[in-house]
């Protein structure tokens, strides 16, 4: 599978009008040409923020290249399109990621909390990939679900300007939790052992810069709890 994540930039004062294109135009459109939304949430903060966020799940880049032509080639998007701009433009921008699940995703799908979500995007040095798959799945996740997070998914990135990466999709139950958990992560023994350990071995730690993007998701649109990946 592959997964295409995209982040429109939204004209200011129009995110009531991108929530109907979606939620009510876009769906029909989606279904006949095989485009599967498993997530869409709202990133309340940014350069070009707010912006509106969604996930989508292929089977692979052919069954992705076939519906978007197809998406593209029917009259109804040009319709509805014309329809929601009313005259200018919605979206401003987008920015357009692809990513594959990575072997440490876990198999269990637990309900997805309500409360907020992010995507951690962390830089990885060429060539330490097996490293930091142990680190996140052994010291890394078990920390941040023990403190209160879900995984939703975890993700080798396949494009963009900071590969490689690895992007981790997680779910809170409140605010709260979330912050404390973060700033307990800062002081951990295990995970500050953890990277001083491979520090010892190659004199660098095996992780590089992290971008956290926290999301909000939207009551209109529960988030899929597999993120469209199939039964293991």
């Amino acid at each position: 599978m592959i997964y295409e994540l995209r982040s429109y930039h939204i004209s200011p004062g129009r995110m009531a009008d991108q929530f109907r294109r979606f939620d009510e135009l876009l769906p029909r459109l989606f279904n006949r040409h095989r485009i599967k939304s498993v997530g869409s949430w709202i990133a309340p903060s940014g350069v070009c923020g707010p912006s509106f966020v969604y996930l989508m799940a292929f089977e692979d880049f052919a069954h992705r290249e076939s519906s978007w032509s197809g998406f593209y080639s029917d009259e109804e998007w040009w319709h509805v399109r014309a329809e929601t701009n009313a005259g200018s433009e919605l979206v401003e921008s987008f920015d357009l990621t692809f990513l594959k699940p990575s072997p440490i995703w876990p198999s269990s799908h637990p309900p997805v909390p309500s409360g907020p979500h992010e995507i951690v995007v962390q830089r990885v040095w060429v060539g330490s990939r097996s490293t930091v798959n142990e680190f996140f799945s052994n010291v890394w996740l078990p920390f941040f679900h023990k403190a209160g997070a879900s995984t939703l998914g975890v993700f080798d990135v396949l494009t963009g300007s900071t590969l490689p990466a690895v992007a981790l999709f997680l779910a809170w139950p409140n605010s709260k939790i979330r912050d404390d958990a973060w700033r307990t992560a800062r002081i951990d023994a295990t995970m500050a052992d953890a990277l001083a350990g491979r520090r010892n071995i190659d004199g660098k730690s095996a992780l590089a810069q992290r971008d956290v993007t926290l999301l909000y998701p939207r009551s209109s649109a529960p988030i899929d709890p597999s993120l469209g990946r199939p039964p293991a």
